[in-house]
């Protein structure tokens, strides 16, 4: 009886700590991203102002798992969000995402080849 009880909580350890990607989800393993002008951008959860922004810059045009590689790309944000600069920082190392009606900030990463 104690072997059962032994092998019953390992059982319920060993199931409750593993984890399923389930198709359609590997963006959760990715942080939110865009591709523009061949730079990757981390979007992240800090809201940006609208008084903040520059010149709108374009738009996503798909989604694609699990990072993006092309100008336009992105993992997360859906087709048709606006991309715009940030007056304060005109370096292009922010941008802003309009992801769902909110301005997300997205700060550059790195060159994607």
């Amino acid at each position: 009886m104690k072997k059962l009880v032994i092998i019953f909580l390992a059982f319920i350890l060993i199931t409750g700590c593993t984890s399923q990607i389930k198709k359609g989800e590997s963006s959760k393993i990715y942080p939110d991203a865009i591709v523009w002008n061949n730079t990757l951008y981390g979007i992240s959860s800090e809201i940006i102002n609208k008084d903040e922004l520059g010149k709108e810059l374009g738009k996503i045009t798909s989604i694609v798992q699990p990072l993006p590689k092309k100008t336009g790309e992105s993992n997360n944000a859906p087709i048709g969000s606006k991309i715009y600069e940030i007056v304060s920082k005109p370096n292009g190392n922010t941008l802003a995402v309009e992801m769902d009606g909110v301005l997300k900030k997205a700060t550059k990463l790195d060159p994607v080849q």
